[in-house]
């Protein structure tokens, strides 16, 4: 059986009066209508979607994973156990659950729209009563919170069977003469649903994705990119606040991080004592949300730190996930209480009015004025010196202060690239970002097993010996530690090679032709730059 296609009608009445046309070419016989009462998903940043798919929860017919384009099922569950399952792992275990996982991580599923389908199947039979065709009469619609229920559309849906593929044909013939034809642009049910509600897919993503003139003033180009975190800040707030999945907070963060990162390193565009007092301000806002975060990634990493411990030892662990989900929600509790009191209200309220202002004063803001393109040649061509300099003194015996501190180099130069990345050809930054992204990696791994480490061992020594659990928890926890420092040397093991990987003859080729020599590595030679670069 093969859905071939959909036309859409102005009403039931359409299809009706179709149906009855039809009954002089074929015999109909009606199976038992069905209504369905569906309602579909996806994430906040819209993954399911982007991989071509939208959960529905059909009542009593559990979920489906079904294909945007076609409607097609492509994975089926039984009834979770939940009643609103939010994560993979509230799915039965399974493919589904598999398929969840490997798009979702660790987001929830938020609903999309609520719709009741009606379908009525037509069998049509030949001569010798053999079903040739199946046609399905739909009506889709929306249900509302208030009023009644709005009609989203009528469609004639197709079906062909194996070995009578000419009937379609010849059906197609009948509609063409009726006047009723294909959908021109095939598209699911739920996307006309969505449509109706005024949501569309992708109107969330935390990248930023914005297109600077290299000629506009660096001031009007800095407003763009503030104006972007600031909208990601204010799209997360309200799932932030009702803590439905810690990716809300960790957006919050990154365009808290962006917007810090922004002030500190596109200088001399807007006055300074008002660069310095939102600075300040964002920088309140980063120690606000810095406990909760922290305690995320911890229970975030529960299942991976129980693999690294015997089986034995796996008990005393998770009487410390206990103790940090206790935390996590005493501090919760204390974040929500701070993010509604004034001052971050303020804070919101103020720098949204310094965005919308066009009126801040030139005088003393040297580089308002001065083309986009300069600045950023000049910026990043500075990050990626410094970078270097600092890389090529890294070996085995340098300090992990210094590692951190050529991490935090590293994202100031990330987030550079990806304020000022429109102003370059795509396939070079992508090129230079794959790279980056790599030793970001590792240097992000290093940090956090350092973090991770000195966190651990914070905790063991605050266990009290007259806790009655005290030693199967204090056992657990140092089996732990040594686990990630024999991962952390690891992966330091691994610096050389992948920051060589930043002074290759192409890399510097790269780098010299859109940021000048000034930020080509000092290992590879300039006069390999038409070579590389085909």
């Amino acid at each position: 059986m093969k859905l071939q296609e959909t036309y859409i009608l102005p009403d039931h009445t359409v299809g009706k009066n179709l149906l009855a046309e039809l009954k002089r070419v074929y015999p109909l016989k009606s199976l038992t209508p069905v209504s369905q009462r569906q309602t579909s998903f996806d994430s906040f940043d819209w993954r399911l979607y982007q991989k071509g798919y939208f959960l529905i929860d059909q009542d009593e017919d559990g979920f489906q994973l079904r294909k945007t384009n076609t409607d097609e099922c492509w994975l089926h569950t039984v009834k979770a156990e939940k009643d609103t399952p939010q994560f993979w792992w509230d799915f039965p275990k399974g493919k589904f659950q598999k398929a969840l996982k490997d798009i979702l991580d660790v987001r929830a599923v938020l609903p999309l729209a609520e719709t009741i389908r009606d379908l009525e199947t037509y069998r049509c039979l030949n001569s010798d009563s053999k079903t040739v065709l199946r046609l399905h009469l739909e009506d889709v619609s929306l249900v509302q919170a208030e009023g009644e229920n709005k009609s989203l559309r009528h469609a004639l849906q197709i079906e062909s069977l194996r070995g009578y593929e000419s009937e379609v044909d010849r059906l197609k013939e009948i509609l063409d003469r009726m006047g009723v034809f294909p959908e021109s642009r095939p598209r699911h049910f739920v996307m006309a649903a969505l449509e109706a509600i005024g949501k569309r897919p992708f109107d969330y993503s935390s990248k930023i994705d914005i297109k600077l003139n290299p000629l506009m003033s660096s001031r009007e180009a800095a407003r763009i990119i503030h104006r972007h975190s600031f909208d990601v800040m204010c799209k997360n707030e309200e799932g932030m606040l009702a803590d439905i999945d810690s990716e809300f907070l960790h957006d919050f963060r990154v365009a808290v991080r962006r917007t810090r990162s922004a002030l500190s390193l596109v200088k001399g565009v807007f006055p300074q004592a008002q660069v310095d007092r939102f600075k300040n301000d964002f920088s309140y806002l980063g120690r606000l949300t810095n406990k909760m975060r922290d305690l995320d990634v911890y229970l975030l990493k529960r299942e991976r730190y129980r693999g690294m411990l015997p089986g034995n030892l796996r008990p005393g662990l998770d009487l410390f996930f206990e103790d940090l989900s206790t935390q996590r929600t005493e501090e919760y509790k204390k974040f929500v209480k701070n993010v509604r009191n004034g001052k971050y209200k303020s804070i919101m309220k103020a720098w949204n009015s310094f965005l919308e202002n066009n009126n801040v004063p030139i005088a003393d803001c040297p580089n308002a004025e001065l083309p986009v393109i300069n600045t950023a040649q000049e910026l990043i061509a500075k990050r990626f010196r410094k970078i270097y300099r600092e890389g090529l003194a890294i070996n085995d015996l340098t300090p992990e202060e210094r590692l951190h501190e050529l991490r935090i180099d590293f994202k100031k130069l990330r987030y550079l690239i990806e304020f000022f990345r429109s102003l370059y050809p795509a396939k070079d930054i992508a090129f230079i970002v794959k790279k980056l992204r790599r030793l970001q990696g590792v240097l992000g791994d290093l940090n956090d097993l350092f973090v991770q480490q000195e966190t651990l061992n914070q905790y063991l020594s605050e266990i009290s010996p007259q806790r009655k659990d005290a030693i199967p928890l204090a056992a657990s926890i140092g089996v732990l530690v040594s686990a990630l420092q024999r991962e952390k040397d690891s992966v330091r093991t691994h610096f050389s090679e992948t920051f060589s990987g930043i002074c290759d003859k192409k890399f510097a080729a790269i780098l010299e032709l859109h940021f000048g020599g000034k930020a080509t590595s000092p290992l590879t030679a300039r006069s390999s730059k038409k070579r590389a670069i085909k």
